[in-house]
């Protein structure tokens, strides 16, 4: 969705670093080889790179981290206007307009999926703390296997 240099400038702000990025970036260090599926523009390998993890990419078997929140009956609509202080028409016509789908699954159903495709799930989370998951839980965090 982000394959230009505005569009990813805006990704970087509307995704600050947060606790997941902590929870992620400690995986990272913990590993001894990261494939980078290229979510995101870069901001966990600079992090990794400058506290001195070199990175192997790696395709084969190796770990497929999945996080997600909020249940599938959970419809939510986001909608976020920026103007630029100098707008590119005089009339006010937006200067760029994206648009994006995300499917939430609830636990049952991304396990499901993961064992279709060969995963076993090895943890999960229900928030980036560790802790358990239960369906109150604010987040699903799934660490599997292939």
């Amino acid at each position: 969705m982000y394959s230009d240099e505005e569009a990813a400038a805006l990704y970087d702000v509307l995704n600050a670093w947060g606790p997941g990025d902590d929870f992620y970036l400690a995986l990272v260090m913990e590993a001894e080889s990261v494939l980078d599926v290229g979510c995101g523009t870069g901001a966990m390998l600079h992090r990794a790179r400058q506290a001195g993890h070199a990175f192997q990419v790696l395709i084969g078997d190796d770990e497929l981290r999945l996080a997600h929140r909020d249940p599938p009956s959970a419809r939510q609509r986001w909608s976020l206007r920026v103007r630029d202080p100098k707008p590119a028409e005089p009339d006010g016509t937006p200067l760029r307009a994206d648009r994006a789908s995300l499917r939430f699954l609830d636990a049952d159903a991304l396990a499901g999926f993961l064992a279709d495709a060969g995963f076993q799930i090895e943890a999960q989370y229900g928030g980036w703390s560790r802790q358990p998951l239960d369906p109150a839980s604010p987040e699903i965090i799934t660490l599997a296997r292939a």
